[in-house]
Parts: C-alpha cells; sequence; structure tokens
C-alpha cells in the first residue's frame, strides 16, 4: 500500500481511513497532526490542546502501536508500559531499527531512550548540543540540535546521528 486517505473531524476528535475497511479512532483530546508515513507504513497522531502533549502510531489495520503521553510522562510501546521520571521533549518511531525514542530531559542534562522489543537503553547527549526534537530521516532516526560549533556563515543546528551500538551521537549535516 503506497497512500493512505486519512480523514480529520476535529469537531469530533476523530480519525478515519481505509484499509481492507473502514477504520476510525476517537480522541479525548484535539488532534494537532495526523498523517500516513510513508516510510513506516503507519499512521502517526500528535494530539493536544495548546501544544503536542500525546503522540500515537496505529498499524495501518487500526492495532496501537505506541502511545506516549508527554504530560504524565507515560509510555506504551509493543507491550511494554512504562513511566520516566523526566520530561519528555519529543518522541518518534525508528522503523529501521524499531524502536521508540524518547528525548529526556532532567535539569540541564539531556537524553535519549530507545525502547526496544528486546533492547531498551539510554544515551547521554554531549553538553554542547542543545537538543530540539527527534526526527525519522531515510538516514535513520536524528537527533536535531543546536550546538557551539558554528560553520562559516554561523550557522549552528545540525543532524546527528544516534548510533545505538556505540550509545553515541554523531553529528552528520547542517539542519535546515
Amino acid at each position: 500500500m503506497s497512500h493512505v486517505d486519512l480523514n480529520v473531524d476535529n469537531v469530533n476528535k476523530l480519525i478515519s481511513w481505509f484499509y481492507e475497511k473502514n477504520i476510525s479512532k476517537r480522541f479525548d483530546m484535539k488532534i494537532i497532526d495526523a498523517f500516513y508515513n510513508e516510510l513506516d507504513k503507519n499512521i502517526h497522531v500528535y494530539l493536544g490542546e495548546m501544544t503536542r502533549s500525546r503522540y500515537m502510531i496505529f498499524r495501518i489495520d487500526g492495532k496501537l502501536i505506541s502511545d506516549v503521553d508527554f504530560l504524565e510522562t507515560k509510555y506504551y510501546f509493543l507491550c511494554k508500559k512504562s513511566t520516566v521520571s523526566m520530561d519528555i521533549l519529543s518522541a518518534i518511531y525508528d522503523c529501521y531499527n524499531d524502536f521508540l525514542l524518547l528525548l529526556l530531559r532532567e535539569g540541564k542534562d539531556y537524553y535519549i531512550k530507545y525502547i526496544g522489543v528486546h533492547d531498551e537503553d539510554v544515551i547521554v547527549v554531549p553538553h554542547n548540543i542543545i537538543p530540539e526534537y527527534l526526527i525519522q530521516m531515510k538516514e535513520g532516526a536524528t537527533l536535531v540540535g543546536d550546538s557551539d560549533d558554528v560553520d562559516e556563515y554561523g550557522r549552528y543546528r545540525w543532524n546527528y546521528s544516534i548510533d545505538y551500538r556505540q550509545k553515541a551521537i554523531e553529528r552528520r549535516c547542517l539542519a535546515y
């Protein structure tokens, strides 16, 4: 399946799509953004009243894959449920590695927690990077952040690759 027509009804707080049958999901919050992701073939939904406060992913058949509550710092991913003691700033699904990634902050320290079916760990973000958000790119899961490393034109926002094996974050290219 290469394209899915997703209908968003913010009055009734409902999204719907067709996949072998009509599928609909109703929410208790305003739908800020909902889209079909061509990369991972899932439905992604951001909910909240004023800002994104919840992130959900559904398989195309309607089954819930992930639910991240930014306000209550709780997450669900493929039958794993937990709470984190830090602020959740951003969340994405890394479809290449089948991980849920959470960008976390505790005081002035930032972390990326990755959760998979058989693996779960935390990567410390170096202090010279001020993270903005996580994004899924064709090159893989990416941290976008500001750095004290400025190029010759004064640009300081970079894309960083996330290396799960080395538990490291590596600068890849400028973020635009």
